[in-house]
């Protein structure tokens, strides 16, 4: 019988996942009494880049000339072979809109994605709704490869967080819509292909490029997944600094044996944004400094000075299971829009969003930019919806990220630091999974709106003196 679970085969560098993927590519392409499609297979294998396609066309070349040999026909200009039981395997490359157009209307009973990090998800799910077969014996899937640590890996690591641990079961994949999927782990030791001095030339090759990075090593080398192993911020503890949902309504209001509540007003209170526009979410968190320490019932201690983000709003994409498309917006929200949002935020926690001081509202400066709208830009469009801001202060990116790796690292350490509630959903499905920036260590990349609005609250913070102003800064 053709198998009906979709595949994730999740490891670090050089692990095979690439063979395992052609294989089970043409697997899917034998005849039906073999466990395959037969006549009914339509499988398509995408990229993001066309170098990395043409390594994984030659393997798919050599495997089907040694199962099929001259009766498999490959014509060029369609990327595609033509097997002799009826089946079909196209090959291109995913990797922007256009290369994402040339597959819309297509119907495949097997969707392959090699390196599917590189991919950005909403192309993911849009190339998704193409697997579909009028037979009603063939369950289309997918196969697809992924790697820790890349820009697009977040969607993967959700995926695999699902996962049942040990041995690889299949189970309902909610942020899949609930498709049966199976996962497998890998890292470079399961490649029984390498000898030992292949592999250890590899592994000092991934180690140069980790250039000393722990977590790099380790999500490349041993093919860590989880939250920290391979993202921007090593040192990001979330034992310690993700803590219960401190609002007086919610069911995990016991843990903070009411400390909390008597902290939370206007007046310590800070909201920081990044406007995300046009594609990108935009995103804002309420945050108070907290003056005076905080003893969790389970003993965590948030000490005096510190910074807590008790909430969140933004705009991005929700799916129908109530999954969050970090990457892509709603495209209906507007500056008033989220300007409401703001206010209901605030007033959840029984403060107006104009009672917080202006030099407490921090937006990021490149909303100060004269976009041609009727009010010049969108920093005075969030003004004339009612609610003013200052722009952040400008610098290197990589002083912030240093900055909030410092209140990572004093967290629950006994010094002042950042902690954030679970309340922050987003911000968790993002920050501590960001990667490091392929071309320059000192930065990173990925959906950083989260990321960057906290940096801006932790730079004006901390970096500038607590709670004070540099000179300079501009207020809309």
């Amino acid at each position: 019988m053709p198998v009906t679970s979709s595949v994730l085969l999740a490891g670090g560098r050089y692990s095979g996942k690439s063979w395992l993927l052609a294989l089970l590519l043409i697997r899917a392409s034998a005849p039906v009494e073999q466990g395959g499609h037969g006549a009914a297979f339509r499988g398509l294998l995408l990229r993001s880049d066309l170098a990395g396609l043409l390594k994984i066309s030659e393997l798919i070349r050599d495997l089907i000339g040694a199962i099929y040999g001259s009766a498999a026909t490959y014509k060029r200009a369609e990327r595609c072979w033509h097997f002799p039981t009826g089946g079909e395997l196209r090959l291109g490359h995913l990797g922007d809109e256009a290369s994402a157009a040339k597959t819309q209307g297509l119907d495949y009973t097997v969707l392959g994605l090699d390196d599917a990090g590189l991919i950005p998800p909403e192309l993911v799910r849009r190339t998704m709704t193409g697997l579909r077969c009028a037979d009603p014996s063939i369950t289309p899937v997918a196969y697809v490869t992924a790697n820790p640590g890349n820009r697009h890996s977040a969607l993967w690591a959700r995926v695999l967080s699902e996962a049942p641990a040990g041995f690889p079961t299949v189970f309902s994949c909610q942020e899949m819509g609930g498709r049966p999927w199976i996962v497998s782990r890998s890292n470079l030791f399961d490649n029984l292909a390498l000898n030992v001095e292949q592999r250890d030339d590899y592994i000092e090759l991934l180690k140069a490029r980790a250039n000393g990075n722990r977590s790099i090593e380790q999500a490349e080398i041993h093919g860590r997944w989880d939250a920290i192993s391979g993202g921007f911020f090593a040192n990001l503890d979330a034992a310690r600094i993700r803590v219960p949902d401190g609002h007086w309504a919610a069911p995990s209001r016991y843990a903070w044996a009411g400390q909390l509540r008597e902290q939370v007003n206007a007046a310590q209170a800070w909201l920081a944004m990044d406007w995300g526009g046009g594609a990108s979410p935009t995103w804002c968190g309420l945050a108070i400094q907290l003056n005076g320490e905080i003893v969790m019932d389970y003993c965590l201690k948030l000490e005096a000075g510190s910074l807590l983000l008790l909430d969140e709003v933004h705009t991005a994409r929700q799916g129908l299971s109530g999954q969050i498309d970090v990457e892509r917006a709603t495209g209906v929200d507007d500056t008033h829009t989220i300007t409401e949002k703001i206010r209901r935020m605030c007033e959840a926690w029984h403060m107006g969003a104009e009672q917080i001081p202006l030099c407490r509202r921090i937006i990021d400066a490149a909303a100060g930019a004269r976009t041609g709208s009727r009010h010049g830009s969108i920093a005075a469009e969030l003004s004339a919806a009612g609610l003013a801001w200052t722009a952040s202060s400008k610098g290197r990116r990589a002083d912030g990220w240093q900055v909030l790796s410092k209140l990572f690292r004093h967290a629950g350490q006994g010094q002042p630091g950042l902690f954030v509630s679970e309340r922050c959903n987003y911000w968790w499905q993002t920050v501590p999974i960001l990667p490091v920036h392929r071309n320059d260590l000192t930065d990173l990349e990925g959906p950083d709106h989260a990321a960057d609005a906290t940096r801006y609250l932790a730079v004006q913070v901390f970096g500038a003196g607590i709670g004070s102003i540099k000179p300079g800064l501009r207020n809309y």
